[in-house]
Order: structure tokens, then sequence, then C-alpha cells
């Protein structure tokens, strides 16, 4: 196998136990974990929220680096996040899995805006990356918390998005397609382990290719979801 026996021993298996753990937190989002959000936030950050090298995180270019691997690819989405439906500005808009686009990295698929939030006195008009999300649920409920969430973080939690809210919805989201893509990269290297493929529903039997949650002052919380269902 290649990359197991030069040099790699270290970060191969520290990336598989982190994969396992990954998978494990979320199989717990499934399961209603209270604390499943956080739980993946913080082994994403170990996994995908650093260059490799700077700050001790990007644990999955790293070990890929040092085996010799290619980085893992994955669809990217085909069109941006939407601004306006029927005439109303989108003050929260978030993306479920990616549209057929075009071919990238995983670390550029994740920079890509998944996330549009415009909550008036808030953060008008922010576009945050899956990557973004990470780092600051990571850092502001999971470990190394430091000071107090920012307001539209603090707002977002309370949004639903399926059977859960929209952090745990995107932070769910991008745990799987992270771990479905670096397993792909590994077994296409050689290397034993087991294929990840992830569940075509997500809670409640109800899989959610795109999804949109939106607000207006004045106006019941209105949610909308193009869905999927067997």
């Amino acid at each position: 196998m290649r990359g197991w026996n030069d040099g790699s021993v270290s970060e191969a298996r520290r990336l598989i136990e982190n994969l396992g753990r990954l998978r494990d937190h979320a199989e717990a989002v499934r399961a209603g974990s209270p604390t499943a959000r956080d739980d993946l936030a913080t082994v994403l950050h170990v996994l995908v929220g650093g260059d490799g090298t700077a700050d001790g995180y990007g644990l999955v270019q790293r070990a890929l680096d040092e085996m010799n691997l290619d980085p893992p690819m994955m669809h990217g989405w085909a069109s941006t996040v939407s601004e306006a439906i029927d005439g109303e500005p989108v003050l929260l808009a978030l993306r479920g899995s990616p549209e057929t686009g075009t071919v990238m990295t995983l670390r550029d698929r994740l920079s890509e805006p998944c996330l549009r939030f415009a909550l008036p006195g808030t953060e008008p008009a922010a576009n945050w990356s899956s990557l973004d999300l990470i780092k600051r649920v990571r850092n502001k409920f999971g470990s190394h918390v430091d000071k107090k969430p920012p307001g539209w973080l603090e707002e977002l939690r309370y949004y639903p998005a399926g059977d859960a809210d929209a952090v745990t919805y995107l932070l769910w989201r991008a745990a799987e397609e992270v771990a479905s893509a670096v397993v792909a990269a590994l077994v296409a290297g050689g290397c034993d382990v087991e294929p990840f493929e992830p569940h075509d529903r997500y809670l409640n039997g109800i899989d959610l290719t795109q999804a949109y949650v939106l607000g207006r002052p004045g106006v019941h919380l209105d949610v909308r979801a193009q869905v999927q269902c067997e």
C-alpha cells in the first residue's frame, strides 16, 4: 500500500482515525445527538481547517501529500446562492448537496459559498463557505472556545433544516462530503480502508438536496426546501 511504509505512518493513521470519528459523529446527527454538531466541527477543523502546515490542521492534505496521493476530487456547485426568491431578498439560504458542476478539489469545494446570510443588522449580505462555518463553530462552540459567538451564528442555530438546525445540517453535509471524497482518494491510491457510501436520505426519510430557509421581519418563519423522497 503506497505511503504506508515511507515515513507517513503516523499521519496516515491519524487520518484514518479521524475519518472514523467523522463517520461516528455524522451518524450521531441522525440519532439526534445534541453535541454532534460541535463534535463534527472539531473533527472537520482537524481534517480540513488549515493549510496543512501553519496551524497543525489540514490533516487530509498533509497525509495525502506524504503518501504521494492526489487530492480528493468532487463536484462543485453549478450555480450561485440565490439573492432573491419571488422578488424577496433571501435572508438565509442554505445548500445541502453539490449539484453537477465543475469537478474540483475537496478544498476548493469547501471554499465555495454554501450559505447566504443577509439578516438586517446582523451580517448583511454575507456569504459563508463550509470552511468558514467549520472554523467559526469549532472556535465558538466546540474546543478552544474564545469570545462570545457573533449574533449571526447565534441566530443561525435556531433556523430549522430537516429535523435539525441550519448549522448542524451544513456541518453534517460537509462531513459526509469530506468522508466520501477522502476515502475514495485513499482507496484509489491502494490504501486498505473501508469504502464510505453516504446514505441517500437525510433525517426522517428526507434527502434535502437543496434547502432554503427564509425569514422576513414581521412575518412568521417561512421554511422552504426542494426535497427528494423515496
